[in-house]
């Protein structure tokens, strides 16, 4: 087993503007069966021209795409997606995830490709590390303190272990609907850390200012 650290701005192309204080770390855990390995495309008309309602959308958590300095933000026409996606250090794609605004109810909200298996991190270095569910609150946090993308709600043991080594503090901040399996990781994780806790809000970490979030984390 290969393990690759890539510590830096995954994509170098994008200037870092006011994030002066961002830092993004991916640590993948590379093998012959590890998803980073495999193909990942784009839509093939992914573009960066976001149109007039995904910019709405974002606008709606205080947020442009200028904000997402860790990761590009393009627009996919035909599929009807917003999409996040991100590279390692050499510009390859790892992995992406869209946001759908299409009309067909069948369809997922969010569609994710490629690998998972990586620390999307983001903010200022700190010990503690607070995850999330989206790259929207992700990135909404990431303006007070170190967060975890997890691009879902699910934090696996490995996932624990890794963030063990690097932080000494959990604080587990998933969706209020997602308040039993954030008790149930802060209960299975805590022996790894110095602490862990849980916050329990009525609103998604995205919906919240940045004024907001600071006083939350604070308790």
């Amino acid at each position: 087993m290969m393990v690759r650290h890539i510590v830096g701005v995954v994509m170098p192309i994008l200037p870092l503007l006011h994030h002066y204080l961002l830092v993004f770390v991916l640590v993948g855990i590379l093998n012959s069966n590890s998803s980073v390995n495999k193909i990942v495309l784009l839509p093939e008309d992914a573009i960066d021209i976001i149109p007039e309602h995904a910019e709405q959308w974002l606008a709606k958590y205080d947020l442009t795409t200028i904000d997402f300095s860790g990761c590009q933000v393009l627009y996919s026409y035909e599929k009807e997606l917003l999409i996040f996606a991100f590279y390692d250090d050499d510009n390859n794609l790892l992995m992406y995830q869209g946001r759908y605004f299409g009309d067909n109810k069948e369809y997922s909200k969010y569609h994710t490709r490629g690998a998972k298996d990586f620390l999307c991190i983001l903010g200022p270095k700190t010990d503690t590390i607070t995850v999330v569910e989206d790259i929207l609150s992700a990135t909404k946090v990431s303006k007070v303190t170190t967060v975890l993308c997890l691009f879902g709600s699910s934090i696996n043991t490995d996932t624990a272990k890794r963030l063990c080594r690097i932080y000494r503090n959990l604080v587990i901040w998933l969706d209020m609907d997602k308040s039993k399996e954030a008790l149930q990781y802060r209960n299975r994780y805590l022996p790894l850390f110095n602490e862990a806790r849980v916050i329990m809000t009525p609103l998604d970490p995205k919906e919240y200012s940045t004024d907001e979030i600071s006083r939350i984390l604070q308790g």
